[in-house]
């Protein structure tokens, strides 16, 4: 999970994990999201591996910093059904 930091000049900016999650973010297939359009399923092209990405933190604006959680296809079937993954 990310985090927002003040940096010297007083701008918030994200910390070391926010920043490798959009890396990740950038590199990996965008699949779909849930209805509420807060919490995006992607896919790691180089393993296969299934990723979410929410916004815990809901109370912040545009619901704070990201967290990246890793995914089983059993969870990606049951939270993503209309999803025709092979």
């Amino acid at each position: 999970m990310g985090n927002w930091i003040v940096d010297q000049s007083g701008r918030v900016v994200g910390d070391e994990a926010e920043q490798q999650i959009r890396e990740l973010i950038g590199r990996f297939t965008r699949l779909g999201e849930r209805a509420c359009g807060w919490t995006t399923l992607y896919r790691n092209p180089s393993d296969g591996s299934f990723w979410e990405r929410t916004f815990p933190r809901g109370e912040m604006q545009g619901g704070g910093p990201a967290k990246l959680t890793r995914l089983t296809t059993k969870q990606v079937s049951e939270l993503y059904p209309a999803l025709d993954l092979p």
